[in-house]
């Protein structure tokens, strides 16, 4: 393909895979996170090493936990599985109750327990569950968006932007939520199957902020570099709240590291040509920069740049046949948000014809990959079809048993009763 296409080939590094690896720079910036996670690590291994403590866990599940909705049971906190962490936080936020009943009732006969029962009643352990929980959850849905199937550039550049802005405003106003988050977590404390100890404003252990050395007085300095376990100078000054020094030392650097790290792995591939795709979305029409962007594609690609620029102003800004601007249509092509809705449109409305260059522009972006998971999952797939009892299976019957586990949602929605009446219409190859 590359000898083919020469330079206009580019290759596009998995989205869903960049966007999993800005989930794990955030998991180590801080240290109440790596603590948390670690605590979780030992927990699955706890309760997954042994039948009998699983079943005390299950048992406290159906008991403490039958109304709540959503994941129950401990999975391994993997660093290359996808959604490993946002998993196990999703089942410890719903069982906290079940967890910590389990390990008081095993701490009876196993002194193992202990440490962890210290560890998980901890009021830091259960926000550093409810901010990574939340964070994560905003990146799991983009990521799992950028896995579907009809995923194109458009859209993931789109869904990146999205996310961004999200948690920039998190940023921006990141006391309001922080805050939310706080609350949350001491209304998880307070229940009555938990029972953590909250923070209250007069704990003898918070420190004090220490004095700036003399070299960086009068410079900025963020207070998180000024506090610490260990220290003993301090200042006169007053004792900062429990929430202030928690949003200062937990949930602002991370955010600092999801953001610096989308910036920094997605400028990679923010390329012009993945800039350029841009001019397809209907909030960029109207800029001038968008008609560089089809010349600059056009171009790119051995298309008549002119023409094409000709095309995308009649696309973008149709006409009546009185020569006027025609809001109902531009309106019904301003709802295509991706490049595949674009094209299924101007096909559906005959526009191809039309529109020659700017059609086979939006062929050529909408083929360019963004993900390469339907394909990790392929080979996934393949090692669960091609067991030892099937390994004298031809090609053929593999290739149909691929395609029936990898298009799973289409096959469930499939009638068994038709499939069985197309295949008695076929001639037997058998002759009775």
């Amino acid at each position: 393909m590359k000898e083919k296409a020469g330079e206009r080939a580019m290759f596009v590094h998995c989205h869903a895979h960049i966007l999993n690896l800005v989930v794990c720079d955030s998991a180590e910036v801080s240290t109440t996170a790596r603590d948390m996670f670690a605590v979780l690590k030992r927990l699955y291994a706890f309760f997954s090493t042994s039948p009998k403590r699983h079943g005390v866990y299950e048992r406290n599940v159906q008991q403490l936990c039958n109304g709540v909705e959503g994941r129950k049971l401990l999975q391994l906190s993997s660093t290359t599985r996808w959604t490993a962490r946002s998993d196990i936080l999703e089942a410890v936020h719903n069982c906290l109750p079940a967890i910590i009943a389990s390990l008081v009732e095993i701490e009876q006969w196993d002194n193992d327990a202990s440490p962890l029962l210290n560890s998980i009643q901890k009021f830091d352990f259960v926000l550093a569950v409810c901010v990574l929980r939340e964070l994560l959850l905003l990146c799991r849905s983009v990521s799992e968006y950028l896995q579907s199937a009809d995923m194109d550039m458009l859209a993931s550049i789109t869904a990146i932007s999205d996310l961004t802005n999200k948690l920039q405003a998190m940023r921006k106003d990141s006391q309001t939520a922080f805050h939310k988050m706080y609350e949350a977590a001491c209304t998880t404390c307070c229940k009555p199957t938990i029972r953590i100890a909250t923070p209250t404003a007069d704990e003898p252990q918070l420190k004090r902020k220490r004095q700036a050395p003399r070299h960086l007085q009068g410079q900025f300095v963020m207070d998180r570099f000024l506090s610490g376990a260990g220290d003993t100078v301090v200042s006169s000054g007053t004792l900062d709240s429990k929430e202030t020094t928690l949003r200062i030392d937990l949930f602002i650097p991370i955010l600092e590291a999801v953001l610096s790290s989308i910036t920094d792995r997605f400028s990679k591939q923010a390329t012009e040509f993945m800039t350029h795709i841009m001019a397809f979305s209907p909030e960029h029409w109207a800029s001038e920069r968008s008609k560089e962007a089809v010349s600059c594609l056009a171009a790119a690609y051995s298309l008549d740049a002119a023409l094409a620029l000709a095309q995308y102003d009649l696309l973008v800004s149709p006409k009546d046949a009185d020569g006027n601007d025609d809001v109902h249509e531009r309106t019904e092509r301003a709802k295509c948000k991706s490049l595949a809705s674009l094209l299924a449109y101007m096909h559906q409305k005959k526009l191809s014809a039309v529109y020659r260059e700017i059609y086979k522009l939006l062929e050529i972006c909408a083929t360019i990959p963004v993900t390469s998971a339907c394909n990790e999952r392929s080979h996934s797939k393949l090692k669960l079809i091609k067991t030892e009892t099937r390994s004298t299976s031809g090609d053929e019957r593999t290739e149909a048993l691929l395609a029936i586990a990898v298009e799973k949602q289409i096959c469930n929605a499939m009638s068994l009763s038709s499939l069985v009446d197309t295949f008695a219409l076929k001639p037997r190859k058998i002759k009775l």
